[in-house]
């Protein structure tokens, strides 16, 4: 063979191989553009993560509460909330001095109040504090603050780069200005809006946000890096470069969030207990070691607080950014999928989809479903288990795409593998049934010719020994041996002739309109032809009946009924032989008076080759079978009624109707 040839034989070979991986991959391609999916991934993120969840104590993040019981704590002291800016100046002095490394607040100074100018000169004192702004969807009414936005923002370190930097875009900013507004130094400011997922659950953050070309850190971002130079930004090798520290970044800049494994993972304190440190109230002293080196977060967690949705449950936005501060501060966080990760694990979930009959080198017949369904499971425990490696690695890797092709090509390919191997065993059932007939038509064959060719020297020997009956003077000896040589050959014949019937009924089959004949007058031969001079005919008052068929076959049917009526009974009782018309059927009953069938026998006396237990008439039990047959092939039926030592009646019934005229006798 040629190597073309080969060649195109390989590739017929392997052809559905390739469409199927084909198909996989546009599957692959389409399963994420459904709607439900999004959400699926993100059930199943959530339970990998929480199933891989530590315990965190992180020490170096201090959350100051804006809670209910401080507001109504500090109402002698402070008046209603919002209190006045120059409180918050108080504070920002106090823990100054507690040399706290980070002050944040979380709370947004959009509209002038009393204390601005305090809590203004208390910024530019304290340059570890930040500040936060609000980005929007939609454009800020009144002036634009071109020139803070550009003051305020980071800088990237090649400022022809500056458009490929990932980070979240925004149309505007909402800003501090009242605390921005005759500043001599800009404090730092860092943006607290989240992008949630389409289910409302927070999973990632923004490090970087875009806005009228500027960019802007989070408040996260902004908390790690106080004072007043600002750190250079880069991108190198996907890596997001934010002074000397690098973070990985999917294309909006953000990253994913490890939630801890407890919900008190940060230190906290309420806003009244600080307050009053801060105002210096007898006996409401605080160690300075509660704030030494800490990032402060102060925030509300009160009624009018915001929520953030999280795989824990519903948390305090405060929170949120201590916890997601305190996390990358340690490294602790959720790098972007990594393409060349995530196609592996798509390659893996194809696997139980080319094991289907006739793809990737299996045979036709398929594997067994069992076998599937076990590499099925292997594959889904590999998948799991090299994403939950990964996600230890704190490397996020995509998981509805390998387990819903895994998925769905194991099912189908065990499904496909059911149906082949039960095609498979039908093919081999009918090959087996087909070498099966063939080898009966064999034996039916050479049992017909066996038969034919010794036909006629039986029927010799039995016609000789009809002529030595008629010779009288024999000697006893020999007529004993004579009568007993007869009666073997008669049997002989007898097997021979129902032999050659089924092998004639094999050959010919029956047309049922073959010939119309008079049944009575059938009846009539058979009994003449009988060799029992007791047997009885009744049929009424019907003179005849006409029914179409074979008229031969037909006569060797009530032959064998007659014969065994006869050889089953005693010598001196008689044989009834009745004849019935309904409006449809003729119903012939053969009865006689013999030992009767047992109950167990009558459901098999019409196989081939069955006799009766204790039988002791010769026979080779194939006449009752013959008879069944004949009378089937003539749209007719038989039954038997029978008990032990009460004799026996076969009905046979032939249709009759369109087939002939029964003349009544008048």
């Amino acid at each position: 063979m040629s190597g073309a040839a080969l060649d195109r034989q390989g590739l017929r070979r392997f052809a559905p191989t390739l469409g199927l991986i084909c198909l996989l991959a546009l599957l692959a391609w389409l399963i994420p553009l459904s709607a439900l999916y999004p959400r699926v991934e993100a059930w199943l993120q959530d339970g990998s993560q929480q199933l891989l969840a530590r315990t965190q104590q992180f020490d170096d993040v201090l959350v100051v509460e804006i809670d209910e019981d401080s507001l109504a704590e500090l109402l002698p002291y402070l008046g209603t909330w919002p209190y006045r800016r120059d409180i918050y100046a108080v504070l920002l002095d106090f823990l100054g001095e507690m040399q706290a490394r980070t002050v944040f607040f979380d709370v947004l100074f959009l509209d002038a109040r009393p204390g601005d100018a305090e809590f203004r000169a208390a910024l530019a004192r304290n340059r570890n504090a930040v500040l936060a702004a609000s980005a929007l969807r939609r454009p800020v009414a009144g002036k634009s603050d071109v020139d803070v936005l550009a003051a305020l923002a980071w800088q990237p370190a090649d400022a022809g780069r500056a458009q490929n930097l990932p980070a979240t875009d925004w149309v505007s900013v909402a800003l501090p200005s009242p605390l921005l507004d005759g500043a001599k130094s800009l404090p730092r400011i860092g943006l607290i809006s989240l992008d949630h997922d389409a289910d409302g659950v927070l999973r990632r953050i923004p490090l970087l946000h875009r806005t009228r070309g500027q960019y802007l850190p989070s408040a996260v971002l902004a908390a790690m890096y106080p004072g007043e130079q600002a750190p250079a930004l880069a991108l190198e090798e996907g890596r997001l470069r934010v002074g000397h520290a690098t973070w990985d970044v999917d294309a909006d800049g953000a990253i994913g969030l490890i939630y801890p494994a407890n919900t008190h993972s940060v230190l906290t304190l309420p806003l009244a207990t600080l307050v009053k440190a801060a105002l210096g109230l007898p006996g409401h002293e605080l160690d300075p070691t509660l704030f030494r080196d800490k990032a402060v977060f102060i925030g509300s967690t009160a009624l009018f607080a915001d929520r953030v949705n999280t795989p824990r449950g519903v948390m305090n936005g405060v929170h949120v950014l201590a916890i997601a501060y305190a996390s990358l501060s340690k490294g602790i966080y959720l790098s972007p999928p990594r393409p060349a990760l995530d196609l592996a694990l798509v390659l893996l979930g194809m696997v139980p989809a080319l094991m289907m009959p006739g793809a990737g080198g299996v045979r036709r017949s398929g594997l067994r479903p069992v076998s599937i369904l076990l590499v099925l499971v292997l594959v889904i425990t590999i998948i799991l288990g090299l994403h939950l490696i990964l996600l230890a690695w704190q490397q996020a890797s995509g998981l509805g795409v390998p387990l819903a092709l895994a998925l769905g090509g194991g099912v189908l390919a065990s499904v496909l593998a059911q149906r082949a191997r039960a095609q498979a065993v039908s093919t081999a059932a009918l090959t087996q049934a087909e070498a099966a007939r063939a080898q009966l038509v064999q034996q039916q064959e050479t049992v017909a010719l066996v038969s034919h060719e010794l036909k006629s020297p039986l029927a010799t020997i039995d016609f000789t020994l009809q002529n030595l009956e008629r010779v009288g003077s024999l000697p006893p000896n020999v007529v004993a041996r004579h009568q007993k040589i007869r009666r073997a050959s008669r049997r002989l014949l007898a097997m021979i002739d129902d032999n050659l019937t089924q092998d004639r009924l094999r050959q010919r089959g029956l047309s049922v309109g073959e010939q119309a004949f008079d049944l009575l007058d059938l009846i009539a031969d058979v009994v003449r032809a009988a060799e029992r001079s007791l047997i009885e005919v009744d049929h009424g008052d019907v003179a005849a009946v006409s029914v179409r068929g074979d008229r031969e076959m037909l006569g060797v049917a009530f032959t064998n009924l007659v014969g065994n009526a006869i050889k089953y009974s005693p010598d001196d009782t008689p044989i009834h032989v009745d004849v019935a018309l309904d409006r449809e059927r003729v119903r012939v009953r053969v009865r006689d008076c013999g030992c009767g069938i047992a109950v167990g026998d009558q459901a098999r006396i019409f196989e081939p080759y069955y006799r009766a237990q204790g039988t002791r008439q010769p026979g080779a039990g194939l006449g009752l079978a013959l008879v069944r047959q004949i009378v089937t092939l003539h749209d007719g039926e038989i039954a038997v009624e029978s008990a032990p030592g009460a004799g026996t009646t076969f009905s046979v019934s032939l249709p009759w109707r369109d087939m002939g005229v029964a003349d009544v006798r008048e």
